[in-house]
């Protein structure tokens, strides 16, 4: 499990940290609401304005670039500057007007490249939340898991409350003005909380029973960051993130996931067109995508609050056994309760694969280049998985069907496993040796 550290929860008042954690899970709640919206019925929004295959498959293909450098970039320079919360702010405000324009406009070429627009901002809202919600969890004391957990809360709650209200409200303008509500809420929701990379008055207040300790770790965002009085924090040299990122472990690691991630972009491009072609509503569209966040979210609060540990990466082999189980099953049915049944399982290996995703990448890059860290993963997965993933699939569904591609979402996943029982062997080999060198 996630382990989370008590030397910054403890630099804490008790008062303050719950204060801190209730704020937090409710943006981890808000912020999944838009998510929900935004991945459960925009792929049918285009289609409605009149998107043709090639160009939906076009605007699948260039998103993951235009992620990429939106994820570098913000990445950079959250960790440059030691700052997260004022450029989310930032994000929000401009993501509503953007929203705006968006539904304004029927032209699908413009309505592309607002969405571009769109995803430069959306996408590494979302990483840099996953990077704060990772130094919060050590910063406060907490479970990532049980924090990640109120997110697929919101994801759930949304998905099924706006499939609801699309049928109670049909019309795009409707999706426009529920989307930049959500948005707005979003970044209502973060204004009390505190940036994980910034120390307070109550940090430094806390400080000195815990300096020793301090001493004897890895400096943590919350340890080197400076306050508003000046304090000095660490210097980032983006140069010493490379060490870490161009290792045999780093890149195996991202090689697996590049495969893993593609079965993910089939599932979340096509699962809506599923849905309709078994006849299936606006409410079933939104029930399909409710159901596994609803099991996601007792799953991360039994990992977030059990004392079990598990190695990560055999648990990532079990979540893509999980995944590849449901793929195969979709892929030879056509009956609409089978296939929500089959999300709802779903819900099980996704928690596992976001939870111990997060494990390891604390074990492969330290807290000062978190934000960087996980922008290199996405740069990997953006232009591998991503625009591969859309491609491909873009290519299997116009040519063999939906049913093809989810049996072809089974063969990947199939390799990720072996993927994952190969890098747990290297593991153990490294972990011997690294025993072998300690004893000497």
């Amino acid at each position: 499990m996630l382990t989370t550290g008590a030397l910054s929860s403890e630099s804490l008042g008790d008062g303050s940290r719950k204060r801190q954690l209730k704020y937090l899970y409710s943006y981890m709640f808000m912020i999944f609401t838009p998510a929900a919206l935004f991945s459960s019925f925009f792929p049918l929004y285009y289609k409605d304005i009149g998107y043709t295959d090639a160009m939906y498959g076009m605007q699948n293909a260039i998103l993951p670039i235009i992620g990429m450098v939106a994820n570098y970039l913000f990445g950079y320079i959250s960790d440059k500057f030691g700052s997260m919360k004022p450029m989310l702010i930032s994000m929000y405000v401009l993501l509503m007007g953007v929203l705006y324009f968006i539904f304004q406009t029927s032209d699908p070429w413009i309505v592309m490249g607002l969405v571009f627009l769109f995803q430069f901002l959306w996408i590494p809202a979302m990483m840099l939340t996953d990077s704060m919600a990772m130094l919060a969890a050590r910063r406060l004391g907490d479970s990532y898991a049980v924090i990640r957990g109120f997110g697929a809360a919101g994801f759930a709650v949304a998905a099924l409350l706006i499939g609801w209200l699309l049928d109670a409200l049909p019309g795009n303008s409707s999706m426009g003005w529920i989307a930049i509500a959500l948005v707005g809420l979003t970044c209502c929701a973060l204004l009390p909380i505190r940036d994980p990379r910034r120390q307070s008055v109550d940090d430094r207040k806390g400080s000195t029973g815990t300096s020793a300790a301090t001493d004897a770790t890895e400096p943590t965002d919350a340890t080197v960051a400076s306050d508003p009085k000046g304090a000095q924090r660490e210097p980032v040299q983006m140069r010493e993130l490379w060490k870490y990122v161009l290792t045999k472990r780093f890149i195996l690691f991202a090689f697996i996931m590049l495969i893993y991630q593609m079965t993910f972009v089939f599932n979340d491009q096509y699962f809506s067109f599923l849905i309709r072609e078994v006849n299936g509503t606006a409410f079933d569209i939104g029930l399909g995508w409710m159901l596994p966040a609803a099991i996601e979210v007792g799953v991360f609060l039994y990992l977030g609050r059990s004392n079990k540990r598990f190695k990560p990466l055999p648990m990532l082999a079990i979540s893509a056994v999980i995944m590849a189980v449901r793929a195969f099953v979709i892929g030879m049915t056509d009956s609409l309760p089978i296939i929500l049944f089959m999300q709802a399982v779903q819900g099980v290996a996704i928690a596992i694969f976001f939870v111990y995703l997060a494990e390891y990448m604390m074990e492969l890059i330290p807290d000062r280049f978190r934000v960087s860290g996980q922008a290199t993963l996405s740069v990997v997965l953006s232009i591998g998985a991503t625009m591969t993933g859309s491609l491909i699939g873009a290519y299997i569904y116009n040519q063999w069907g939906l049913k093809m591609l989810f049996y072809a979402m089974g063969v990947l996943l199939i390799v990720t496993v072996v993927g994952f029982f190969i890098a747990e062997r290297q593991e153990k080999k490294r972990r011997a040796q690294a025993s072998i060198s300690e004893s000497n």
